[in-house]
Order: structure tokens, then sequence, then C-alpha cells
């Protein structure tokens, strides 16, 4: 609740509203951990660039011990610019119709990433990366290095890797270690994710090109493993943001809280407003 209230808080700083859209843009990320976005849709959820996930209904310890499960994050992936070019400008913005997103400008090309927690296929988090390259720039390899914060080892779930049998998809399962209560059993979770290169590049010929890495938790494995391959199938048709996003502005357009003239008290409402409606299941 307070990592809530912190990031409302940080949302609040320097948003911008029009119509329904809140956005807030920084040119820092924020430090400390309580200030750090949240992403969400009710089922899966993590705070941007963190080393955890939380998943709907999954606890860990027993009675008042019990607290939600760390899943290690496949999803905190962080790109890097090639050692000889510097970035010219960049933002990190928060848009509360459904996407975090990171720009970065340099002369030769621009880098958008965009993280979000899927509306409609909901077991999904998603993590995609543009480069662009500018008009005029050289035709030379654009390499960006990768990295991804998974952190330590989950405390909370005794994970076993295994063959996802998808080229270029890992895959992990396991259990909680302790039950709520005694006669509870622990609880199971399943994860599919793009694995994450060490770097990616765009050739020499490209103007453009988007990688999209995205990770799948459910309790079942064979749920698990179709919303990923939806998700793929998204990928190709070219609709995997789309469908995202369309479904947020649908949940705006339902009901919200309009006020004009104060800015801040209207900052707050869209703001508080994002953090429940990011919490809720479909």
């Amino acid at each position: 609740m307070l990592h809530r209230l912190y990031t409302v808080l940080w949302v609040l700083t320097t948003a911008v509203c029009t119509d329904y859209t809140l956005v807030s843009n920084y040119r820092r990320f924020p430090d400390q951990y309580c200030c750090q976005p949240t992403i969400g849709n009710g089922f899966v959820a993590t705070v941007v660039y963190s080393n955890r996930v939380h998943m709907n209904g999954l606890y860990n310890g027993r009675y008042g011990g019990s607290h939600r499960a760390r899943i290690p994050s496949m999803a905190a992936i962080s790109f890097h610019l090639p050692s000889n070019m510097s970035i010219k400008s960049q933002s990190f913005t928060l848009d509360v119709t459904s996407v975090f997103i990171r720009f970065a400008e340099t002369t030769e090309f621009n880098v958008t990433q965009r993280i979000y927690a899927h509306e409609y296929l909901s077991r999904l988090l998603v993590n995609d990366i543009s480069v662009v390259r500018n008009p005029g720039a050289t035709k030379e390899d654009v390499t960006l290095v990768l990295t991804n914060n998974t952190g330590p080892t989950s405390e909370d779930i005794n994970f076993k890797t295994a063959n996802s049998t998808r080229p270029g998809v890992g895959y992990m399962f396991g259990n909680t270690t302790v039950s709520e209560t005694e006669t509870s059993g622990t609880l199971p979770v399943h994860m599919y994710w793009t694995l994450v290169p060490q770097n990616v590049t765009l050739s020499a010929p490209e103007t453009s090109h988007t990688w999209t890495f995205m990770t799948s938790v459910s309790n079942s494995s064979t749920e698990s493993a179709s919303f990923y391959d939806m998700g793929q199938k998204s990928v190709s048709s070219g609709t995997l943001f789309s469908t995202h996003r369309d479904l947020w502005l649908h949940k705006w357009s339902q009901g919200r809280v309009d006020l004009d003239q104060d800015l801040q008290l209207a900052k707050a409402i869209y703001g508080s407003m994002y953090y429940i409606l990011s919490s809720l299941p479909r």
C-alpha cells in the first residue's frame, strides 16, 4: 500500500492532463524503490525494472507470515547504448492509459522501450524495444546491450527449469515453499518467457526494428504456454500492443472523474484511479 501511495506521488509530480490521458514525464528514473511506477492488470504485476513479479492469489507463508510470493522477473530488461554513443536526451514516462515508456535520443537513432501488463492476454508482461534510425544517419550497425534484473533465487518458490519445446523460450515451474495453513497445499506457478540475448542489432540496411520479449505466468503450465503462444501470434499480426491499448481506453471511457481548474487534484484522481484499475482483474 505504501509503495502505491509513493508511486501515485511519482505520477503526480510532473503530470500533464489532456482529456482523460495522464502522462508523467521524468528525465531520470527514480532511485528509490518506493517511488518507482508499477504496471499490472489484476492478475500479474511488477514494479518497473524491479527483480520481482507478483501473481494474483500466489502467497507463501503460514498464517500471519503469509505474503505475496516473489517470482523472479524476466521482464526487467534495460538497454544500454554502444560505448561510442551518448544520449542526447531521454525520458521515462508513465502513461496511465496503458504503458510505461523509456525514450532515448541520439544523433544517429532513437530507442523506445515499452513495458506493460497486457490487459487482454492477462497472463503476459510485455517488454518491447524499438530502434529507429534518424533520417540522414550513417548506415552502420547499431548494437544495444541488454541486461535483465532477475535478482536472486526466489525464497518463496522452489523453481525448476525444463525444456519449453519452443525455440528461444525459457520455462520454469515450481510450488510455494510454505502453505498458508496446515491443511492447505502449496501453490503451483509456471512461467514461460522470451530468452533475453546479451545484445540486439539494427543492421546497416535497416531503418528500424522492434524486439518483443514476453513473460507468461500462471498456476497452470497449459494456460501459461497458451497465453505465451497467443502473444506470439499477436506479435506476428502486429496487434499485441493495440489490443492492450484499446481495452485500457475503453476502460477509461466507461468511468472516470474529470476535474477542471484544479490540476493537482485532477492528477491525484487520475493517478489513484490508475493504480486501482490496474489492480483489478477483468
